[in-house]
């Protein structure tokens, strides 16, 4: 059965408005019956935001025909934004790729090659690279590296497919794995994980509800992750206060209760101006940050912040780089402990610090540079900071607007040092939330955390200057957390539990961990995104793996997306449709000599395997085999591997030993119990269980998705259910499995009293789940993950500034205007700044994400804008990815607007002046603003 669009628009008219806010963000489930004949019904999950919500899809003869939400679902309620609707057309698109392809050297064409071709071809051209390339040695030591190939993953695969691709590249020796992620806005989880402990925001997304206050910083949900609208919603007719801080006034902003227009990239100057304001009139909770933060520790003495230059201790003028972090850390007493002003009064202590290095973050500043008046800000500090003293919790928002800008780390860092000067974080109604456009964007950080990091944030070795791990020994020591604390869980004190488990899960368990550590890569300190954008200029790698990846989008560099990529003599990309990564070799293929193979790949509700949303639930997708006839990752990786075996094995070859003796692994579900780990046998419950023996776990944050003879990512395991009552507290954990340990607020035991009862009992009666795998971790401070057990304000791991600064890079370092303003008001729609080198004028970043609705005909996204399609209409016919093949030279002049019509190219497009090329920028990714 075919739908017709007119048939297709009226199944889906069942649209009905957020209640109360008037605007038609969601649709609501279907009631009763569906109007349409079909013979099966899917619950899948939307791929469209790492929301992860609950789609059900009803197929005729293995066709999905059509979908609606999940009323089952117990985060969404059967509800759905307007982006899940275009699945179905995705999947039915003639643009969905379905066969392996080739594109030889200098070739202008795709030509189609059988699957066991590629596999063969893929394995040989490894094969050669790995043999010419290998380092044995460096720096005097083994570190068993190949710098030559390269892997970058987008977040529309399987935890089981990322898994089993970061363990496939493991086994090679390929030391530079990362995401698109982290190309495109750093490392957001790497600063939760060092303030916080867990590379995960605290509170799960529905937790919305609980909110008193809502911030959002340059977010547009209501374009991008309509749920969210929802639950803004649902904690407005409880009361709360909705306050939107963006550069433009969107469809997100018309339910809010205040607007404050920002200029461009001047966020962090606003959130300083906040912090200030709360600790210059004591707004703040202090005995929340005396017992969990480390709000009284004394900084080292020699720590210093210079205003006049901006520049922190062990700054390095000669490499403009801090070289010498040691004073990044804390006053030590006799026991190694740091030393603590628990009355929060010491001059040197990290809160008084912070109170200096903020004080000229004034309302005249936020007035000068953000152009925001004061008294709107100070209305608004107001409410931010008087939230403590009436018991009101606060809740952040953060979009692509503040995340993508180039100090989006201290941007987050903000944020946090807000939200745990309130007493926020670990409560409900406390979160902090970033509005992800990809699907399993938080896996995505949880299996490839950092370019050297492993899964479950467990650093790869290091081999350089600076530290030597020679052995297992060595590298378990240097990486175990120490702590004096009684009060402390201290849970990577357990690092060679952790870590001996995951090599198990790499490589076996015939041999032992301190054999097999000789096989894992060691890389060198460092590496960040800016250092892989060089290296593809610089022609260091020779292969390279891109898994259903748009990084293209994001990079910056001094060559063109297209032209770096044609640096590469080999590429391997699985995507679902062709983009600007898949062909950039048609902007000059006579010039490019760089082969392709492309592997068809599916979309991730059609994939079987395992998914986690942005509140770390981890769920099936709920497939039906026939609707997934492509290979995925798992299948490919294992293929490839099983190739290499034949021809290492049939001859010699650079390091064969890893790839000969690791298992090929072909199912996915063999991984998905790797994943959740074992002992002898016996199924883990939780990472408390791992040690340093026996145990195997692929994610030690995963540990124990699978017990007994339920599967915890399907049934609701016996644990009471909470509920949503009239003030909106939410505890639930059916239809899924919320890592850790099933615990769905992280750091919660802040909330409750030894009774394990919140402290609040007469706005929430429910207790409350504290236990985080632990019997006996009641009485424990609240943050296991990290050595004090408390949460910390200064980021000592940061590569910039260890607390939040802000500097005017683009006008400091570019010299010209780059912020249209006319009266006020903003003439660019949607501005979003990033640059992964801060050194570089890099001035403009806007355009599409690689999000998989620029391939729908009825939904095409511009700048995060969604534009209903008809026929009729002769403008919107946009949208492919272009690869930006004639930017480069081009730049918009202040304050012009570009008209699209019927244009596949940029060059195609219609400005309202002139285009021109500042000489001094680098390189410019055009910023395009649709003019209605």
């Amino acid at each position: 059965m075919k739908l017709t669009r007119k048939e297709f628009l009226k199944l889906s008219a069942g649209a009905a408005v957020t209640a109360g806010s008037g605007i038609p963000f969601l649709t609501s489930c279907s009631s009763g019956k569906t109007a349409v004949e079909h013979d099966r019904v899917n619950s899948v999950l939307c791929p469209f935001c790492a929301a992860g919500c609950s789609v059900l899809v009803y197929s005729l003869e293995g066709n999905p025909i059509f979908i609606t939400g999940d009323k089952k679902d117990p985060a969404t309620g059967g509800y759905l934004c307007s982006r899940a609707f275009s699945l179905i057309e995705l999947y039915r698109s003639k643009d969905r790729l379905k066969k392996v392809q080739y594109r030889a050297p200098f070739s202008g064409r795709w030509e189609f090659i059988s699957y066991e071709d590629a596999v063969s071809r893929i394995s040989a051209k490894i094969k050669k690279t790995r043999d010419e390339s290998f380092i044995y040695n460096a720096n005097g030591v083994e570190v068993n590296r190949i710098e030559s190939i390269t892997a970058v993953a987008g977040a529309n695969l399987t935890n089981e497919e990322l898994f089993s691709f970061t363990r496939f590249c493991r086994i090679l020796g390929i030391a530079d794995v990362g995401t698109d992620h982290l190309i495109k806005s750093g490392s957001k989880n790497r600063i939760l994980q060092n303030l916080l402990g867990y590379g995960a925001e605290p509170n799960p997304v529905i937790d919305i509800i609980n909110s008193n206050i809502i911030i959002m910083l340059g977010a547009d949900p209501a374009e991008d992750a309509g749920i969210y609208m929802h639950y803004i919603d649902r904690a407005k007719q409880r009361g709360a206060e909705f306050i939107n801080i963006d550069i433009l006034f969107t469809k997100s902003a018309v339910p809010g209760d205040h607007f404050v227009q920002i200029k461009p990239a001047t966020d962090l100057v606003f959130l300083n101006a906040v912090i200030h304001f709360i600790l210059n009139n004591d707004l703040f909770d202090r005995d929340y940050a005396s017992r969990y933060t480390e709000a009284g520790n004394i900084l080292h003495r020699e720590f210093f912040f210079n205003k006049v230059s901006g520049l922190f201790s062990g700054f390095n003028l000669s490499t403009s780089e801090y070289t010498d972090k040691s004073s990044w850390s804390y006053e030590l007493d006799k026991r190694g402990n740091p030393q603590i002003d628990e009355e929060l009064r010491d001059s040197h202590s990290v809160l008084s610090i912070l109170k200096n290095i903020t004080s000229d973050y004034s309302p005249a500043a936020v007035r000068d540079i953000c152009g925001i008046d004061p008294e709107q800000f100070l209305k608004i500090a107001e409410i931010i900071g008087g939230s403590f003293s009436k018991n009101k919790k606060v809740s952040f928002i953060l979009g692509s607007g503040v995340l993508d800008q180039n100090q989006s780390d201290s941007i987050m860092h903000a944020v946090l040092i807000i939200q745990l000067l309130l007493g926020n974080i670990g409560t409900p109604g406390g979160g902090v939330y970033s509005v992800e456009k990809y699907g399993n964007f938080q896996s995505l950080n949880d299996f490839i955390p950092d370019w050297s990091s492993l899964p479950g944030n467990i650093p790869l070795p290091v081999a350089d200057e600076i530290r030597k791990d020679l052995s297992y020994k060595a590298y378990a020591y240097n990486n175990r957390s120490v702590t004096n604390f009684e009060d402390s869980v201290n849970y990577y004190s357990e690092f060679e539990n952790i870590s001996s488990s995951l090599l198990r899960a790499f490589y076996g368990t015939d041999l032992e961990v301190e054999h097999v550590y000789k096989w894992l890569p060691k890389s060198g300190s460092g590496f960040d995104s800016s250092k892989f954008i060089s290296s593809l200029e610089n022609l260091k790698y020779k292969g390279a793996f891109f898994l259903n990846s748009g990084f293209d989008a994001f990079i910056n560099g001094s060559l063109p997306p297209e032209k770096l990529l044609s640096n590469l003599e080999w590429a391997v990309v699985t995507s679902c449709f062709n983009s600007g990564l898949t062909e950039f070799w048609k902007t000059d293929y006579e010039k490019c000599g760089t082969e392709v193979f492309l592997f068809p790949s599916e979309m991730l509700p059609w994939k079987k395997g395992t998914v986690t949303n942005i509140s770390r639930k981890i769920r099936k997708t709920g497939l039906d085999s026939d609707l997934s006839p492509l290979p995925d990752a798992v299948n490919i990786f294992a293929d490839i591997h099983d190739a290499l075996k034949s021809v290492y094995s049939a001859g010699e070859g650079a390091f064969p030993e890893p790839v000969n003796m690791s298992a090929v692994i072909k199912s996915s579900e063999r991984i998905l119990e790797l994943i959740s780990g074992y002992d002898n046998d016996k199924k883990l419950t939780s990472g408390f269980e791992l040690n340093a023996e026996s145990s195997i776990s692929g994610n030690h944050l995963y540990s124990g998705i699978i017990q007994g003879s339920k599967n915890k990512l399907t049934d609701y395991s016996g644990r009471k259910s909470g509920k949503i009552n009239g003030t909106g507290f939410f505890l639930d954990n059916r239809n899924g499995y919320t890592w850790p340990c099933n615990t769905v607020y992280l750091y919660n035991k802040i909330s409750v009293d030894k009774g394990l009862t919140h402290y609040n009992a007469d706005i929430h009666d429910t207790k409350y789940d504290v236990t985080d795998g632990l019997e006996n971790g009641v009485d424990k401070n609240p943050f296991i993950m990290t050595s004090s057990g408390k949460a910390s304000l200064l980021f000592m791991n940061s590569a910039y500034t260890p607390f939040p600064v802000y500097y005017d890079f683009i006008r400091q370092k570019s010299g010209i205007t780059v912020f249209p303003f006319r009266n006020g008001k903003v003439r660019r729609l949607n501005y979003v700044f990033r640059s992964s080198n801060i050194q570089l004028p890099v001035v403009f970043i806007n355009r599409s994400d690689g999000c998989l609705l620029n391939q729908s005909k009825m939904f095409l996204q511009i700048n995060g804008s969604n534009l209903l399609y008809t026929e009729n209409e002769d403008v919107f016919t946009f949208f492919k990815e272009t690869g930006f093949r004639t930017v480069k030279e081009k730049m918009l002049s202040d304050g012009e607007y570009i008209i699209l019509k019927n244009s596949t190219e940029i060059s195609d497009l219609i400005a309202n002046g002139s285009l021109n090329m500042q000489s001094r920028t680098k390189h410019i990714i055009l910023n395009i603003t649709v003019k209605s």
